[in-house]
């Protein structure tokens, strides 16, 4: 187990291998900047979200509700 604490609290664990060692993952491209939710365990990503005009707290917010919702 990590010894970082779960920073997106509250969410649903890992799908892949049921690790609740999460933590936002941005990225940037030259066009524009993405941030998801990243299994700090199997560095599996959740989907992205555009930051558009917005803070990178917003949309990590946003980021956290999407891989909330999946199934």
């Amino acid at each position: 187990m990590s010894d970082r604490r779960n920073i997106v609290d509250p969410s649903k664990p890992c799908p892949f291998c049921g690790s609740g060692d999460l933590l936002p993952s941005y990225h940037s491209s030259s066009h524009e900047s993405f941030v998801c939710v990243a299994c700090d365990n199997c560095d599996a990503e959740g989907p992205a979200i555009i930051i558009a005009g917005e803070d990178r707290v917003k949309a990590f917010h946003r980021a956290r509700e999407a891989w909330n919702r999946r199934k």
